[in-house]
């Protein structure tokens, strides 16, 4: 009876120790979780990369299809934009944890050759100031879910009730642009965080060799890749005697040059970004800086500094706020939202302009506008398009034009399924405000 009781009071312990040591294993298991899927997607990240490119496609035809699916679409395509948006913070992470300069660093991890403005001037705000990067980031991951949650409040509250709903989403879309421009105290960018610029199937090799002290224009080779010609031009010892003659190993440092002949060769791979030079002139136009990419990366968008500039870039983030709140009191249908809204936008594009042309800066400063601003600002040119689909012009002109389009292409063989597309996604204008904001 002793032994047995012995025996039963070490088993106790023994479970009790079991129980104890168990949440501490399944932490380590949850704490571990994130590493491992980032050491998962670096291994896998070209597929991973069209996988999401052809569920987006996807989800463009599901609507129509089966019940409640544009909800269905709507959620997968939020889902892989927000999952995407994580994926690029983790691909942009592992090329910062290389240990070569920034320019070697993007061209290893397969970025474009010059990296965008708009990426250079998003990324340098999101490196220098947590509150921007924190703010930027909420601010595109609503832009994600906004249409979800309207089709979502449209399904539960009702079609009327929804609209308070969307006029709180714009509101806080306001809040958060407003605390950005006090921020940076320039016009806003869209996105506000940088885009994928890396070219996820590079990422493998990039990640796992080192350029680490090698010249510019140096590279390290795989051991499965071909042989090299030496310094001395002499095979570097693999089997076959043939040495590649588009780099050179140098045979007292052993980093890899690029020769000239490699100027006039085609690309090694498919993976290249860009068309190899074909002259030594052309080689040396490739490494020469711009004004724009000499500039510093905060300089790369101008201080809005002017009372007009900052009264129409305030207009510009209302507009849509007060759009909304004409059409939660008048209705869609109403031409007074529509007017109103019209009307804002472009007294805040006019007086954005007429600030930049009157703004010192502007006038003293030989540097013309960057490729970020330029886009930033053909991109709301653009946006005036929409109006074709909003309020009475959409009910009046658009639509009509568009259902005759529709009819029109529905007999014909490969245009039938164009026209079917047309017809799902008409209703979906007139009933969500985001299929046109």
């Amino acid at each position: 009876m002793p032994g047995t009781y012995a025996e039963k009071s070490s088993g106790s312990k023994e479970a009790v120790m079991s129980r104890s040591a168990s949440p501490s294993s399944v932490q380590r298991a949850v704490s571990s979780l994130p590493r491992s899927y980032s050491s998962f997607l670096l291994h896998n990240a070209s597929r991973i990369s069209s996988i999401e490119s052809s569920l987006r496609s996807l989800s463009w035809f599901l609507p129509g299809r089966f019940q409640d699916s544009e909800m269905a679409s709507e959620a997968l395509y939020a889902f892989l934009n927000v999952l995407g948006s994580y994926h690029d913070s983790i691909l942009v992470r592992a090329a910062d944890a290389l240990p070569e300069a920034s320019k070697l660093k993007r061209q290893a991890a397969g970025l474009t050759s010059k990296i965008s403005s708009h990426a250079r001037y998003t990324r340098w705000w999101c490196d220098n100031s947590a509150l921007y990067r924190t703010v930027a980031r909420c601010l595109s991951i609503v832009g994600f879910l906004e249409l979800l949650t309207e089709m979502a409040a449209r399904k539960r509250l009702g079609s009327e009730a929804r609209w308070d709903v969307v006029l709180g989403l714009e509101s806080f879309k306001a809040m958060l642009r407003i605390l950005l421009l006090r921020l940076t105290k320039r016009s806003l960018l869209t996105p506000p965080v940088p885009e994928r610029e890396i070219d996820p199937a590079l990422m493998l090799d990039t990640h796992q060799t080192s350029l680490e002290g090698q010249p510019p224009h140096a590279r390290l080779i795989n051991h499965s890749d071909a042989p090299l010609a030496h310094g001395n031009g002499h095979a570097n010892g693999h089997a076959n005697g043939h040495a590649d003659p588009t780099y050179w190993k140098g045979s007292r440092t052993g980093y890899v040059h690029p020769t000239l002949l490699s100027l006039r060769s085609p690309p090694a791979n498919g993976s290249a970004q860009t068309e190899k030079p074909k002259t030594v002139s052309d080689f040396l136009l490739t490494k020469v800086l711009t004004i724009e990419e000499a500039m510093p990366a905060q300089q790369l968008v101008k201080p809005v500094d002017t009372v007009a500039g900052s009264f129409g870039e305030l207009l510009y983030i209302l507009r849509p706020v007060i759009y909304v709140a004409l059409m939660r009191k008048y209705g869609v249908r109403n031409i007074k939202p529509f007017v109103t809204s019209i009307t804002v936008e472009y007294l805040a594009l006019v007086l954005r302009n007429r600030g930049s042309a009157s703004s010192r800066a502007m006038a003293k400063s030989a540097v013309k506008i960057s490729e970020a601003e330029k886009t930033e600002i053909a991109r709301r040119n653009r946006q005036f398009y929409w109006y074709l689909m909003r309020g009475p012009l959409w009910e009046q002109w658009t639509r009509p034009k568009v259902e005759s389009l529709a009819r029109s292409f529905e007999s014909k063989p490969l245009l039938g399924f164009i026209a079917s597309i047309l017809q799902t996604y008409t209703p979906l204008i007139d009933d969500l405000y985001y299929y046109s904001s």
